[in-house]
């Protein structure tokens, strides 16, 4: 009887073993997609994910997303196949899956041999339609070393939340961040002003263009300075956000920003946008915690039969130690 004992505490052991190795393999497939920044004013995102199979096996990615107007998530794109043992890659979201404005729901799943694995679901509000050009645009030069700028938002529906000055020496140059004077806070469809000091002597030429929550910015409207006469500016596509414009523009003036006078029409909608969600923090941490804890499981990343020879050795212990004991 006490033989017997001794005998099922071995095959129990065994057998604990052996459940351990099956679910440390089954998270041997792991795979995670990056949090896209949101909002988006981008028509392509690059949706960057990352594969792990310990098994070393070719791994079949596939992309899956969920738009505003969808019922349920549906895959985008081609099936991706990535190199064995896991790789990076991304699922490409064109304006053919960006088709309108709103909140877009993505993940990806991966599959080797008969594992599977399920990515997080990420989410990114996308918005790459512009706001209308501002209009009745306006300088008035004062002899007080100031500068009023003057014109009214288009009526967009709510897109327009702040419109950029920008300004030069020069009758032809470009609006990026060394040409930002100043931005106005302001709303569709209102009429604003702006009083923009000047260094006494110079004479500057202006442009202004409107932005919404996204970055997207709309086309610029140029200062007229005579019947035959108007300003040229180009517009520099690096300008993404207002705030790193302002630093950028500091750096590059030498912390000399002009002083500014605003004026905006009461009555209207005119300020930043009330929405303070914070986005998402990376996940970074769960990537490398899932992935330590799948080769930490794994002891050295030991193989199935080297389990196989470790769980056979153990019994043939038990056995070697029960007729020992016989003997005595």
């Amino acid at each position: 009887m006490k033989r017997f004992k001794n005998l099922l505490i071995i095959v129990g052991f065994a057998v604990a073993t052996v459940l351990t190795v099956n679910v440390a393999f089954a998270q041997s497939l792991l795979i995670r997609i990056e949090e896209p920044e949101t909002p988006s004013n981008l028509s392509s995102l690059k949706i960057n994910f990352v594969t792990m199979d310990i098994e070393n096996r070719e791994v079949l990615v596939k992309c899956f997303k969920q738009g505003p107007l969808d019922a349920g998530f549906s895959q985008f794109g081609s099936d991706i196949t990535t190199i064995a043992g896991g790789d990076t890659g991304f699922c490409l979201a064109d304006s053919s899956v960006l088709t309108t404005a709103g909140e877009y729901k993505f993940y990806a799943t991966a599959e080797a041999g008969i594992d599977t694995s399920t990515s997080q679901t990420v989410t990114v509000y996308s918005d790459y339609t512009g706001p209308g050009k501002p209009k009745d645009f306006k300088v008035e030069y004062k002899d007080s070393c100031e500068d009023k700028v003057s014109f009214k938002t288009a009526d967009d529906g709510g897109e327009t939340t702040k419109v950029n000055i920008y300004r030069s020496t020069s009758k032809n140059f470009e609006a990026n961040a060394g040409t930002l004077a100043h931005t106005v806070v302001v709303g569709s469809n209102t009429s604003a002003s702006a009083t923009i000091s000047r260094p006494c002597g110079d004479k500057y030429y202006y442009g202004a263009m409107a932005l919404d929550d996204t970055g997207n910015h709309s086309d610029i409207v140029v200062q007229t300075i005579s019947k035959t006469e108007t300003v040229t500016i180009t517009v520099s596509e690096t300008e993404e956000t207002v705030f790193g414009d302002i630093i950028q523009a500091i750096a590059t003036e030498g912390g000399n920003l002009p002083q500014v006078t605003e004026e905006i029409e009461s009555g209207e909608v005119a300020g930043a946008s009330e929405d303070g969600t914070e986005g998402d923090e990376s996940d970074e941490d769960g990537v490398e915690g899932e992935v330590e804890g799948a080769q930490n499981s794994l002891i050295l990343g030991i193989s199935k039969q080297g389990w196989v020879i470790i769980l056979f050795a153990l019994l043939l212990v038990g056995i070697l130690l029960l007729r020992k004991k016989k003997q005595n």
